[in-house]
């Protein structure tokens, strides 16, 4: 017999590389397609831009891989609201030195319902460094919430960022 042997050492070593390979191309593969956890977009824009003219230009969101800018005026996000899921009451966010926030509910029939917090509004919620407002009535038909942040500093702000059932009261 005139055929090569593979021996036992390289075939190890070639399960090893293998299997050293394997996690990066599954983590390639995971992404090749990046999407915001809960479904939120984002979008930079001006203090005269209203949430209702930008939540009706879906080219202007950011949603595969919303990347928070400080560079305008005024940072939006949009949470989508599923119809199944328990209504949020609340938006919580990051505390930082910003102008106002913004708060516009859109429902399935095009109804809207929106509230306006100066930055000395901002409730202090349970946890130390972040805020909350109560959020516009959401009923069964809610289908959307927009944000606007005025003057935002803080790219954590926008980051974490979240609409909460419960109320996020001032202890845990």
């Amino acid at each position: 017999m005139t055929g090569r042997v593979i021996s036992r050492p390289a075939i190890w070593l070639a399960l090893l590389l293998w299997a050293m390979l394997l996690p990066l191309a599954a983590a390639n593969a995971r992404t090749a397609v990046p999407a915001a956890p809960d479904g939120r977009c984002f979008a930079s824009g001006t203090r005269t831009e209203t949430l209702a003219s930008l939540a009706a230009a879906p080219a202007r969101w950011n949603c595969a891989r919303p990347e928070y800018s400080l560079s305008g005026e005024r940072a939006f996000l949009r949470f989508p609201l599923a119809p199944a899921q328990p209504r949020p009451r609340y938006l919580v966010a990051v505390r930082s030195p910003l102008a106002a926030v913004h708060v516009l509910v859109m429902d399935a029939d095009g109804a809207t319902r929106e509230l306006t917090y100066r930055s000395d509004e901002l409730i202090p919620a349970y946890i130390n460094g972040f805020f909350k407002v109560p959020l516009p009535a959401i009923r069964a038909q809610s289908r959307t919430v927009v944000v606007a942040f005025d003057l935002p500093t803080s790219r954590m702000t926008l980051g974490q960022a979240r609409l909460a059932v419960d109320d996020p009261g001032d202890t845990p």
